[in-house]
């Protein structure tokens, strides 16, 4: 984790800009996908007048890995399904 250091960012001080960087400029890589992560987040509002909120956490890879107790996990198979319901 980085620290955040209190006060404005410096590239947002008046006078103040980014360096250029040609590197940023070069034609874009290549790029495979390895790793999904969907947050999802739905609220419903309930007959005795209260809300639900739920929300669901799904990891997914696109390679085969190894669960530290359930042992191999598939491509595209969830490595996290994790449901939340807040009322």
């Amino acid at each position: 984790m980085t620290a955040r250091i209190p006060g404005p960012r410096p590239d947002s001080l008046p006078g103040r800009r980014l360096e250029h960087n040609p590197a940023m400029q070069t034609a874009s890589p290549t790029r495979t996908r390895t790793h999904l992560r969907q947050i999802r987040f739905e609220g419903f509002r309930r007959s005795d007048g209260l809300w639900d909120i739920e929300a669901v956490l799904r990891d997914e890879r696109d390679y085969p890995s190894q669960g530290f107790e359930r042992g191999p996990v598939a491509p595209g198979m969830p490595v996290h399904d994790i449901r939340l319901c807040v009322t």
